[in-house]
């Protein structure tokens, strides 16, 4: 059962497709890599949907789950959806060169460069490929953007480590 959202007739067709295209999808996506509408009691509602994906062994941000939202426009695909991350510790937003302090994601596939042809799994896929390697052209965050710019990342390194575990730390007290 799918809840009426406000979203266009259009845009409720598209979504259908897009998360038959996720569950077709689902063996070949990387392990804690997740897409799918928010359930409203036993309704879906395809105006949100959320992405979590793990930390990648070995990497600076390995450890916790990642998790954000895409918010769904009513006249998608024609318009962008946006992307949010959750305040992953409880307080903040992930800090992140190419993350605003709200938790939005910059990246180019939801502005300048968007298309109506790409799915909300694409556009996930490269928000997960963009945390491990940022656009130091476009900060939206300074602080980290003049970190991540510096020939030594040992302190941007340092940075993200520690609040990659901040977060796992915040998790684990929750449980999950």
């Amino acid at each position: 059962m799918v809840e009426k959202t406000g979203l266009s007739d259009t845009a409720i067709l598209r979504l259908k497709e897009e998360k038959e295209h996720v569950e077709k999808n689902k063996k070949s996506m990387k392990e804690g890599f997740k897409l799918k509408p928010v359930k409203n009691g036993m309704a879906e509602d395809l105006s949100e949907w959320r992405l979590e994906f793990l930390g990648r062994p070995g990497t600076i941000w390995e450890g916790p789950v990642y998790k954000g939202s895409f918010i769904i426009p009513k006249d998608y695909p024609t318009k962008p959806p946006k992307f949010i991350f959750d305040k992953l510790d409880g307080e903040n937003s992930l800090q992140h060169v190419n993350i605003y302090k709200n938790g939005e994601v910059c990246i180019r596939l939801l502005t300048r460069h968007y298309s109506q042809e790409r799915t909300l799994l694409e556009v996930a896929e490269q928000i997960e490929e963009l945390i491990y390697t940022p656009n130091g052209k476009s900060a939206a965050n300074t602080k980290l953007g003049a970190l991540y710019s510096k020939p030594d990342k040992g302190e941007y390194e340092a940075f993200i480590k520690e609040q990659a575990l901040r977060i796992m730390q915040f998790q684990s007290s929750l449980g999950k």
